[in-house]
């Protein structure tokens, strides 16, 4: 039997200390903490070496569907999520960047404590559906997100001093900006789970109304 589809319900009225707390839980900034290049460098091998200046960390949710089973339909059921937004990995706003940038994204990972994408891509994909076995009769989120990582970086390169051996100075023009994301998840919750504050999980469940 089909599980019958609507949309979210309305959200209830909060206060408006609670949305600030709830807001400021959902994002984290990690200010500067600057790692400079040390010593000399080889310009034949390294061409530069990205340094993140700052990092803002927020759950996004890429994917969704919610779902109300009443009592009597029960069973595992394929669902198809609609998307909700695209996080792009780019550098200076442009997705398409060379290898060199692995540099910069190894680093962010490391400011972060996570692993984040260092290579050409989005959270988008063409496998849109989800199975998940409803057991009892609630009111599901079913999801797919992940963590955005975006900030400034400031570049730095290897200015050459002979054949084989050079200097890291930083260059020139200020800093650039960058957007990258951590692997997807995805899952379902409902407004009785567990949803740690901040996590993609209570965003999801925020959007049930709960």
């Amino acid at each position: 039997m089909r599980i019958p589809r609507r949309g979210p319900r309305r959200p209830l009225a909060v206060t408006a200390a609670l949305t600030t707390a709830v807001a400021a839980a959902s994002i984290a900034t990690i200010g500067p903490a600057h790692a400079d290049p040390q010593g000399a460098c080889n310009p034949n091998i390294n061409h530069y070496y990205g340094e993140p200046d700052t990092a803002v960390v927020d759950s996004v949710i890429t994917y969704q569907a919610a779902i109300n089973v009443p009592p009597g339909v029960t069973g595992s059921q394929s669902v198809v999520l609609t998307k909700q937004t695209t996080v792009t990995t780019q550098v200076n706003n442009s997705a398409d960047f060379g290898v060199d940038a692995k540099t910069l994204f190894g680093n962010v990972s490391m400011k972060v404590g996570f692993q984040v994408s260092d290579s050409v891509g989005s959270t988008d994909t063409t496998q849109t559906s989800q199975t998940f076995n409803f057991e009892k009769p609630d009111y599901y989120m079913l999801y797919r997100g992940t963590r955005r990582v975006q900030g400034e970086w400031v570049k730095w390169i290897c200015a050459r001093t002979g054949f084989d051996t050079g200097n890291w100075i930083m260059a020139g023009g200020g800093k650039g900006v960058y957007v990258s994301f951590e692997f997807p998840e995805q899952g379902v919750v409902t407004c009785s789970s567990f949803a740690p504050p901040g996590s993609l999980r209570a965003k999801a469940q925020q959007r049930l109304g709960c």
